[in-house]
């Protein structure tokens, strides 16, 4: 058992691998994956040992009490002093022979690696966004729970929505960080619906800036610093993310220290592809607006906006709601960067003079997690953003920008 997830696992370890699990809905061992598959309730109930059929003593798993409470019996008995001296709790031997060597199945070989589905069962669902949904699922053969996103397959004809799917995972199966969603698999090519499989997460910023808390200075230095790294990763390899949001800024905790990842890349692309409006209108950067020319200093902008968010500087949080459109955006924007003036470079509105991730990773952490070569990060411009371009009228920068919308703060581009 896992006892922090709680989730309890059946391996069969004899050498003639002669059990296997049954009941409604059942995950059989397969011949193809590791022995082992998450028991529960309502998953694999019943337990076969022996005989060709793995039938011959059948045992009905019976749970008496909640999975909580399961855990916290069997960490109380882990913790029992001299626990290996008890026979009631005596292992047994691993690896012993359980039938002649002789009736040992044997796996049938094929050629190259084989890509196995992702077998899971879905806990609940998580959110819903502009390209699907996305559930939180308990994979059946490792006991870890997943995020499954599902995306509508493309129809017929329907080349753009297909473009932006492979662009996703392609770009997601070919990220590695750190402070970057996991990718696992993808799965349902063919079918009703794609999947798109990630390491589940605690939840999202947003969610997590919900609650209370007294140190709200120490989210925002560790948020700056891991995003950071991320878009300067996605920098590296000429990805603009294009989505960067508090609801796209995943945590974990470890060790009671959040630890922050960039999720959600639907809306990701390559710079030299990028230049159709997209993301959140409310982060989006102001060339994202004009529809010009694309660079991953976008992200830089949209990243600049979610610690305004956050930190709730010169009251933007509140400010937002009111916003009708972007020059709302810019004015809020450029009269808060003042109050944030180690990073006020990434408020520039023109993207030539704003600062890029590597460039903040250098000034704010003396380049702690940069993975651009530091000899290609130039010095920054010691410009003031309200003084610089920034300064020119929105109207000139941003054409057409200035209609209200009256649910501009929550809207898309």
């Amino acid at each position: 058992m896992d006892l922090d997830s709680t989730v309890v696992m059946f391996y069969d370890k004899s050498r003639g691998q002669t059990c296997q699990v049954y009941g409604e809905g059942a995950f059989p061992f397969a011949h193809d994956r590791p022995r082992r598959v998450v028991v529960g309730p309502k998953i694999n109930t019943i337990i076969g040992i022996g005989g060709l059929a793995r039938d011959l003593l059948r045992f009905e798993l019976q749970w008496h009490c909640e999975e909580d409470e399961v855990a916290a019996s069997v960490k109380k008995i882990r913790e029992t002093p001299y626990l290996d001296d008890d026979p009631r709790f005596a292992r047994t031997i691993d690896e012993a022979d359980t039938v002649p060597s002789s009736r040992m199945p044997t796996r049938i070989h094929t050629p190259g690696p084989q890509s196995l589905k992702v077998r899971y069962v879905e806990v609940c669902r998580l959110g819903r966004g502009q390209f699907g949904e996305v559930h939180k699922g308990l994979d059946i053969d490792s006991g870890k729970f997943i995020a499954v996103k599902k995306i509508p397959a493309p129809t017929t004809g329907f080349h753009e929505e297909w473009t932006k799917l492979k662009r996703e995972i392609e770009i997601l199966s070919s990220l590695s960080h750190d402070h970057i969603v996991n990718f696992i698999s993808f799965q349902g090519l063919g079918g009703p619906e794609v999947e798109i499989i990630m390491g589940l997460k605690d939840g999202s910023l947003a969610s997590l800036m919900r609650g209370t808390h007294s140190d709200v200075q120490n989210i925002v230095d560790t948020v700056l610093h891991h995003i950071l790294q991320a878009l300067d990763c996605l920098a590296a390899q000429g990805i603009i993310h294009r989505d960067v949001k508090p609801e796209n800024i995943l945590y974990v905790s470890r060790q009671g220290r959040f630890h922050y990842l960039l999720g959600d890349f639907g809306l990701s692309n390559r710079q030299i592809s990028s230049t159709s409006q997209c993301g959140s209108a409310l982060y989006a950067a102001p060339e994202v607006h004009e529809t010009g020319e694309q660079t991953p200093k976008a992200d830089v902008w949209s990243l600049f906006i979610t610690i305004l968010w956050v930190s709730n500087t010169h009251g933007f949080r509140e400010a937002s709601r009111t916003f009708k459109c972007f020059p709302d955006v810019r004015r809020a924007v450029l009269s808060a960067a003042p109050h944030l003036p180690s990073i006020q470079e990434m408020a520039r509105v023109d993207p030539v003079e704003r600062a890029s991730a590597a460039q903040m990773l250098v000034k704010c952490y003396e380049g702690r997690g940069l993975i651009s070569p530091r000899s290609h990060v130039p010095p920054l411009e010691n410009l003031d953003p309200v003084s610089s371009k920034a300064s020119t009228d929105l109207k000139v920068i941003v054409r057409g920008q200035d209609k209200p919308n009256t649910d501009f703060h929550k809207g898309r581009i």
